[in-house]
């Protein structure tokens, strides 16, 4: 279960967002069409009304207050239902991690309703609005901030053994790597290690781990070694030399040197923090 936890957030942090578009509508009898596939993600924000939502082989009746994902590559339909029309927030987006649609790694659930957080999720939403009629370069960033606050709050209200991945040969692969990683810390561990563990050569295997962390092998080593480093530094008292030989650094040196380059700041600046 662990290491499935460790897998999924390595997973995430190189997850890339994008907005198509985004508004708010007050739907009408045209608000209907018939089965097709998109090819980028939806999002609806249901603020009062009733209508019917098809994704995949599901159908969904999405009330007040209910946050949908409707995932792209998937056979998609909706309609009204009555005259008592959604009225809505809504956006296409795209979430993808390496070449693959983030929901066809991970199992969400399509409809959570947060009532509860209904004012949070307006102000959002609007600003999603605001952003994606802006145009600028800044609102570019600024939408995908948004976007994974959205995916976030999805996250933080599933439970994590809800969280299903959908396994295949190469994440069970990749699941493999990064249980080795975690694990061997401590140790040298070298691209041909992690290659062989993956039944893969080297160069492909490199192109393959690129592929889905959008990093290389190595690098991903390293900051996995750092990352680490700085939750012994807040969390422990062991001296700087002990924690850099807990993360593979039998040189205090190369330790502080590849510490300050990655957070800007010296091991000792950074413990201070705690």
């Amino acid at each position: 279960m662990e290491d499935e936890k460790n897998f999924s957030k390595a997973y995430l942090s190189n997850l890339n967002v994008n907005l198509i578009i985004a508004d708010y509508i007050h739907c009408d009898d045209t608000w209907k069409e018939k089965s097709y596939i998109p090819y980028f993600n939806k999002l609806y924000y249901i603020c009062e009304g009733d209508g019917w939502v098809e994704t995949g082989n599901k159908s969904l009746f999405p009330k007040k207050g209910d946050l949908v994902i409707i995932p792209a590559n998937q056979p998609h339909a909706f309609s009204y239902i009555n005259s008592n029309y959604y009225k809505k927030y809504w956006c296409h987006f795209t979430a993808t991690i390496g070449d693959k649609n983030l929901f066809d790694i991970f199992d969400f659930p399509n409809i959570i309703n947060i009532e509860e957080d209904k004012d949070y999720f307006i102000k959002l939403f609007k600003e999603l609005v605001i952003l994606d009629r802006r145009k600028d370069i800044s609102s570019v960033l600024k939408a995908k901030g948004v976007l994974l606050e959205i995916i976030a709050y999805f996250l933080d209200k599933i439970n994590v053994k809800e969280l299903r991945m959908y396994k295949s040969p190469s994440i069970e692969k990749l699941e493999l790597i990064i249980s080795y990683i975690e694990k061997h810390l401590a140790e040298p561990i070298t691209v041909e290690q992690l290659a062989d563990i993956a039944h893969l050569q080297v160069n492909y295997f490199i192109k393959f781990f690129r592929l889905h962390f959008g990093n290389t092998p190595m690098n991903y080593v390293k900051r996995q070694r750092l990352e680490k480093a700085k939750q012994y530094l807040l969390n422990s008292d062991l001296s700087i030399s002990e924690i850099g030989q807990k993360v593979g650094y039998t040189e205090v040196s190369h330790f502080s040197n590849q510490f300050k380059n990655y957070t800007g700041i010296t091991a000792s600046v950074y413990r201070k923090q705690r």
